[in-house]
């Protein structure tokens, strides 16, 4: 699957799920992150608590990179994301899979991998609530 669809089938996903409730904040595709130094990161979708968050830092993003070489680039995003005050970030990597990497915010500003999913896993987070991805519905057909 491409990268693109990839993250078509995401937004899909988390769409569905902000739309599906109450108070379920709102999903942008390639939002401007700031990061420290006055650097922005664009990753491929984040989630905000809010369903207007204007310029304010995501809670979780979603980074598919577009070739497997870049998954490692990446990963040195993972502090800069902590620092700027997203509480969680997924690495979906279609390339070799799919899998993902999922981490999350700790108490200091580190990053910590709390999951690392093959392609029969399922993406959840404890931010949104029955949110349920798997893996296989990003798979080539």
């Amino acid at each position: 699957m491409t990268q693109e669809r990839a993250v078509e089938r995401l937004h899909d996903a988390f769409r569905a799920w902000v739309v599906g409730g109450t108070g379920r904040g709102a999903v942008r595709p390639e939002p401007e992150v700031a990061v420290q130094g006055g650097r922005h990161h664009r990753p491929s979708l984040a989630w905000y608590p809010t369903a207007d968050p204007g310029t304010g830092v995501p809670d979780l993003v979603v980074e598919v990179p577009h070739r497997s070489t870049h998954h490692f680039e990446v990963l040195h995003k993972q502090h800069e994301y902590a620092v700027a005050g997203v509480r969680e970030l997924w690495v979906v990597d279609v390339a070799n899979g799919p899998q993902a990497l999922v981490f999350r915010a700790t108490g200091s500003a580190w990053m910590s991998a709390a999951e690392d999913l093959d392609a029969d896993g399922v993406l959840t987070s404890p931010l949104l609530p029955g949110l349920r991805i798997a893996l296989a519905d990003l798979r080539s057909r």
